[in-house]
């Protein structure tokens, strides 16, 4: 799987390759001085972003970092709602609208910091990002696969779209 190895070759803005740097759909990542607004996490988003595009030929037009989405958490009347924001939407790029947008959702992936530990219970650590991706994922009618990485473990999900729509670890992306 080509989602191993993680070396944090960006940790360092500066040693991001101009066409991920420069692309307008991943300004998101970088403040106006060039860091990175969230320097723990952002290293690991465009170590992912790279294998997408360099190993499974997903273009970047096809991808938007920070949707934002809505939420629901616990049961109907005893929940609440929040807005969240899942790290990148890979968009199916065989569907667009009739300006050319792309609106359905194919892949989400959450990135987290590299030193959170697999199945660690620690805030903002390994089960809150993958409740966290269960949520979007839910919140998306078309999202087939999900992949939650720190850049050290990586699992791949997969969603049935027929109902139930549990994830279900696979060991990689389809190409």
């Amino acid at each position: 799987m080509p989602f191993s190895n993680f070396t944090n070759p960006y940790q360092n803005p500066a040693d991001i390759p101009a066409k991920y740097r420069q692309h307008m759909n991943l300004q998101k990542l970088f403040k106006a001085d060039g860091s990175y607004v969230r320097p723990a996490e952002d290293p690991v988003t465009i170590w992912a972003i790279e294998i997408l595009v360099e190993e499974y030929d997903v273009p970047l037009e096809a991808m938007e970092l920070g949707l934002y989405a809505n939420v629901a958490e616990g049961t109907y009347q005893g929940g609440r709602r929040y807005q969240g924001r899942t790290d990148v939407v890979v968009y199916d790029d065989r569907y667009a609208d009739v300006v050319g947008n792309l609106d359905v959702a194919f892949i989400m992936l959450e990135a987290m910091e590299p030193n959170k530990k697999l199945d660690g219970k620690e805030p903002e650590g390994w089960v809150d990002h993958l409740n966290r991706l269960n949520a979007y994922m839910s919140a998306s009618p078309s999202a087939r696969y999900a992949i939650l990485t720190n850049g050290y473990h990586t699992v791949i999900y997969h969603r049935d779209l027929d109902y139930p729509r549990k994830l279900e670890s696979i060991g990689d992306l389809p190409k």
